[in-house]
Parts: C-alpha cells; sequence; structure tokens
C-alpha cells in the first residue's frame, strides 16, 4: 500500500536545482541523467513501476519532475479530498475526454482505495451524463448567466 505521507523520500524539486549549476560546468548530460535517474527511482519506490506516461518524460527533466509531482500529490498523498473520491473524480474525467489509458490509471487507483464496483460505474455513468448534457445545451446555446440562475434556485430548493 502506497505511504500518504512522502517526507522519506527525497524532494525532485531540490534535484532539479542543481542542474544550472551543473549545466555550467559542462556536466548537463549527466547531470540531466542524475536528477531523471533518481525522480524515476523514487516513482519506482512509491508506485512499484514506473508508469509509461511518466516514463515518456524522460527526456525533459523539468517536465518530468513537474508531472511526477501531480502525479504523486493526487494519487498517493493526503489532501482535502479522500483518495478514493479523486481516483473516482479522474475515472470520471478521463472518461469525458476519451482517454483510454487515464481511465485504466484511475479505475485501478479508485479500486485500489477501495471503489465499489458500483461506484466505478456511477463516475462513469456521470461523466456521459456531464458530457452529454453539456453537448446538448452548447448545442442550443442556452446562456451561462441563465444557468446560474437556474442552479441557484435549484440549490436553494435542494436546501431546504
Amino acid at each position: 500500500m502506497a505511504p500518504h505521507s512522502l517526507s522519506d523520500l527525497p524532494d525532485t524539486g531540490d534535484m532539479l536545482e542543481i542542474l544550472p549549476e551543473v549545466e555550467e560546468s559542462g556536466r548537463e548530460e549527466i547531470a540531466h541523467s542524475e536528477v531523471v535517474q533518481a525522480i524515476l527511482q523514487e516513482i519506482q519506490e512509491t508506485l512499484g513501476t514506473v508508469p509509461g506516461f511518466l516514463r515518456a518524460a524522460e527526456g525533459d527533466p523539468e517536465l518530468l519532475a513537474a508531472q511526477w509531482q501531480l502525479v504523486k500529490r493526487y494519487t498517493v498523498e493526503a489532501t482535502r479530498i479522500p483518495a478514493k473520491y479523486r481516483a473516482l473524480i479522474g475515472l470520471a474525467v478521463a472518461s469525458a475526454v476519451h482517454c483510454r489509458y487515464c481511465a485504466t490509471h484511475h479505475r485501478g487507483v479508485a479500486q485500489a482505495h477501495g471503489a465499489t464496483a458500483e461506484e466505478l460505474d456511477e463516475a462513469a455513468a456521470l461523466a456521459q451524463y456531464t458530457a452529454g448534457l453539456s453537448a446538448f445545451v452548447d448545442g442550443h446555446l442556452l446562456s451561462p448567466e441563465e444557468a446560474a440562475a437556474e442552479t441557484a434556485r435549484i440549490q436553494e430548493h435542494l436546501q431546504r
């Protein structure tokens, strides 16, 4: 099971701070390789593997570090939204934007955090509902102002 706090692992942002100094010394290729290897090692230790979407950024240490920080934060670290719900949101978004790779990832992470088959199905249904109605509303050119006013009335009614 992945840790909820990664304070014992090196901060990849700190690793990148050494790059400008090393680049000036002419060791740029070695420095990039060392930074990339340190980041890949942290990913491997944290996730048990290096996903292809992170490995694809190996040629750019800054990009790899930035992507890893986001993945680490929203996949394994504690945030205000519980991990299972973050993964279910990720599944819904990935489904809506038709990213099968992403949907597979978020579905698996949601399952690892205890999501049930029914919750996974509902997240996918919410993606269809939101994306489908969004297309319908856009096609009818309904105004955002009208939506805000209607939503305020709905919110008021639901809070009674």
